[in-house]
């Protein structure tokens, strides 16, 4: 439901969800309210958000990948250096991702 709300650019009322939970978001609840945020351009609540994710589950590579290109969108570069090196710090590595494509020929 968060993820179709910040897709709808309904990135508020996914907060608002998030918020009123009668339990704890997981980390892809807190990942898809991130992405809205990037897509809004909303570095102070992506902040928020991030911190969240980043204390529930601190060793995923995503959010920190995530928090990093927002700030890096919004050419806060000092909070770009400050993710990685934080991921650095937790020996946090990104996952390179990986894409085949087989042709046949015609």
């Amino acid at each position: 439901m968060v993820d179709l709300l910040c897709r709808n650019g309904q990135v508020e009322e996914a907060q608002v969800l998030v918020r009123n939970m009668p339990y704890e978001p997981d980390t892809a609840i807190l990942g898809a309210l991130l992405a809205g945020c990037k897509v809004r351009g909303d570095v102070k609540s992506a902040e928020t958000v991030g911190k969240r994710a980043m204390e529930s589950t601190a060793e995923e590579s995503g959010v920190y990948a995530l928090l990093s290109s927002i700030h890096a969108d919004a050419g806060q570069w000092p909070e770009v250096q400050e993710a990685r090196e934080k991921m650095d710090e937790m020996k946090i590595h990104k996952k390179t991702g990986i894409s085949n494509y087989h042709a046949e020929a015609c």
